[in-house]
């Protein structure tokens, strides 16, 4: 019974966080050099999010990543002026 249990709980939730810590290193891997690039990969993380691949709290880390992201991009087109 324990074999089974591990299998349809702790493996999902492994595989999960698996996931979500890849996830995390693709964006500090990637080159988001431009705004675009960082809309589309938004994009792409709103789409598991809706397909239930990623939880809403998972989501919203990445959100928060992308945004600052985001943020330092358009700082640094504006020469490093605060950006609204």
């Amino acid at each position: 019974m324990s074999l089974l249990k591990d299998l349809f709980f702790k493996v999902p939730l492994t595989l999960t966080k698996e996931i979500f810590e890849k996830l995390l290193e693709e964006i500090d891997k990637e080159a988001l050099l431009t705004k675009e690039a960082v809309k589309r990969k938004l994009q792409e993380y709103q789409l598991l999010l809706e397909n239930g691949d990623l939880t809403e709290e998972e989501y919203e880390k990445l959100e928060i990543k992308l945004i600052r992201r985001l943020h330092a991009i358009r700082k640094a087109e504006n020469g490093n002026r605060e950006v609204k």
